[in-house]
């Protein structure tokens, strides 16, 4: 891998391209799945490679980066928080200089889910950082980070990938087709990690599901709703994909219908969507309306079955 396949990180990047201006201590935002762990661990290459064009991808460090074997690369990563415990040993490991190259590095993984202790604990060694010592703190939330130690840090954002540079990243590492590497970068709105989720074949199992269970809406007798959620016995986790992939559906009807097709997202299934059946423009409204709706209860703690029950009755028009 390289710079050129971690997308929506160019800015940070150039960061660590000027020597001049290298900080010891870097905070990597960007939401789930937007590809901070591979920014920072190609950064960890750049910064302790020994090739000429950095980072070279054949040296012995990079290499050994990129299998997670380099003595002067250290990961945290918690299961739930990082303690103190943890943040004990990356301190003690900081007090040592580098064994094998110019810089031991630091990569706390979800650095949000350190407990407040454990972020009091490292922050006399981020003040007093050696210059042999770099920290790269990847957080979804940038808030759940103490203002104490945002202030010592450069904060740097991934950005989501742009939709025909995502498009060709999937074809080329993931051999999909064009259609639906279209899909994902647009149902994923750029962020990668979860582009790459959608042409997985269990999540393509999950969604031909759902399509079934769209398709059998269409001449549906209201007692028979109660069927769909039984079929799919979705949890807390696989609701909000649900929900997702019923709202792209009736949100492209509705583009459709005003030939906005360079705004569909099911680009894959856009002539199933095309022949699926005729719905006013209210009808559609008030059914993307009601799936919102539904997402916003299920986040409340609802009952899950009764709550998709009641969706699709109204999806119906019952």
């Amino acid at each position: 891998m390289s710079f050129k396949d971690v997308l929506g990180a160019d800015n940070i990047f150039k960061r660590f391209k000027d020597k001049d201006h290298l900080s010891n201590v870097y905070i990597i935002t960007g939401e789930k799945g937007s590809g901070k762990g591979l920014a920072a661990k190609e950064a960890a290459k750049y910064l302790n490679c020994t090739g000429q064009d950095k980072p070279c991808d054949i040296c012995d460090c990079c290499v050994s980066i990129e299998a997670g074997s380099y003595p002067d690369v250290y990961t945290v990563t918690g299961n739930k928080s990082i303690g103190v415990d943890e943040i004990r040993d990356v301190i003690e490991r900081a007090a040592v200089k580098p064994y094998a190259s110019r810089y031991n590095i630091f990569i706390i993984d979800k650095a949000d889910d350190m407990t407040p202790e454990a972020q009091n604990a490292i922050l006399k060694t981020l003040e007093e950082c050696k210059k042999s010592n770099i920290f790269l703190l990847l957080t979804d939330s940038i808030t759940a980070v103490l203002p104490t130690i945002r202030s010592r840090a450069q904060i740097l954002s991934m950005k989501r990938a742009g939709e025909e540079e995502l498009v060709s990243l999937l074809m080329r590492r993931y051999d999909t087709s064009r259609e639906q590497a279209l899909f994902a970068a647009r149902f994923s709105k750029g962020v990668v990690g979860r582009a790459v989720k959608l042409i997985q074949p269990e999540y393509l199992e999950f969604r031909r599901r759902m399509y079934d269970a769209i398709d059998s809406l269409k001449d549906m007798k209201p007692y028979d709703a109660f069927d769909i959620y039984k079929s799919l016995k979705p949890d807390r986790a696989t609701a909000g994909d649900m929900l997702n992939i019923l709202e792209s559906f009736y949100r492209d009807m509705l583009m459709i219908k005003y030939d906005k097709n360079m705004l569909i997202i099911n680009v894959d299934k856009q002539s199933y969507i095309e022949n699926y059946g005729s719905f006013s423009d209210e009808e559609l409204i008030r059914i993307i309306s009601r799936i919102e709706e539904t997402g916003r209860y299920i986040s409340h703690n609802t009952n899950i079955q009764l709550t998709f029950d009641v969706l699709f009755l109204d999806i119906l028009g019952v």
